[in-house]
């Protein structure tokens, strides 16, 4: 099926197809600490990577509701791979803020995996043409299958001020640490990344409010529905990988005693996930020893 031929709809119909290898993948998923490459193969082969491109970069441009659809599904089947999904279309959501320059880079190929992170822990150095870029970010989720990384840093004023900015950048400059050994969710290897004098164009960064706050560049002429802010995409979008992990909590894996337990849980439907989860598979298990965030 051709990207004309291909609609939201389709793709989450395709998701619904393979959940069972999502799920017969989890075990391994976990152990090798990412999403294994068939999953990744099955996603990508399905349309779930273009669902937050633009139809004019030759996406989808899902709602989000058809988003939600289809991140419950993939939950259905993988928890990680559901987290990992949902960051990579949250960011993608997100470049689509940037400047069209920056988003005929991004979407030079459609099926795009992006992920991000906005925490301010680096600074931007003004040199000829754009930025040196230095810091780290922690929790970068999808990283290790990521083609860009959308962050943010610092930029000094003249007034020596500084002001928070984002930027996208191909994945390949970031260095990426082995750091993410946790229990349950092993595999949406959320690593640290880092950035050593990395040059980034003057097209690609701007101020971060550009791209966090709801903005007609997101949307295309005649369409209605994009123009969220980040913080309540993101909420959304959250709410349908707990909703799909509720259905069936196994997807979670086996809890590991020696390990801490990382799952960012923002709504109740999560935290409903995790403690039915405990209840059933690990009865050792106490509440406390699981951190929601």
């Amino acid at each position: 099926m051709t990207t004309a031929e291909l609609e939201p709809a389709h793709v989450v119909d395709a998701v619904k197809d393979i959940v069972p290898t999502l799920r017969e993948n989890g075990h391994l998923a976990e152990d090798q600490r990412w999403i294994p490459d068939e999953n990744l193969q099955l996603l990508d082969k399905a349309g779930v990577f273009r669902m937050a491109t633009e139809r004019r970069h030759g996406g989808l441009d899902a709602s989000l509701a058809h988003q939600n659809s289809l991140l419950k599904e993939i939950s259905r089947g993988c928890g990680s791979t559901g987290w990992v999904s949902s960051v990579w279309l949250a960011s993608s959501w997100v470049a689509r803020g940037h400047n069209e320059q920056t988003k005929q880079e991004v979407y030079a190929s459609p099926s795009v995996r992006v992920s991000g992170v906005f925490t301010p822990t680096a600074t931007l150095t003004p040199v000829g043409g754009g930025y040196l870029l230095n810091g780290f970010w922690k929790f970068n989720t999808g990283c290790r299958g990521a083609d860009w990384n959308g962050v943010s840093a610092l930029l000094t004023l003249p007034d020596g001020t500084t002001e928070q900015m984002a930027l996208i950048a191909p994945m390949s400059q970031f260095e990426i640490a082995d750091d993410w050994k946790v229990s349950s969710v092993a595999a949406t290897g959320s690593s640290t990344t880092t950035a050593k004098d990395i040059f980034v164009p003057a097209h690609r960064v701007q101020k971060l409010s550009v791209v966090t706050e709801g903005v007609e560049s997101r949307s295309e002429p005649g369409t209605t529905g994009r123009n969220y802010g980040l913080g309540e995409f993101v909420v959304a979008q959250s709410v349908s990988v707990y909703v799909g992990i509720a259905q069936d909590p196994s997807v979670l894996c086996e809890l590991k005693p020696s390990e801490p337990v990382a799952l960012a849980v923002a709504t109740s439907a999560g935290a409903l996930a995790v403690r039915r989860f405990v209840s059933i598979r690990c009865s050792s298990w106490e509440p406390s020893m699981i951190g929601f965030t």
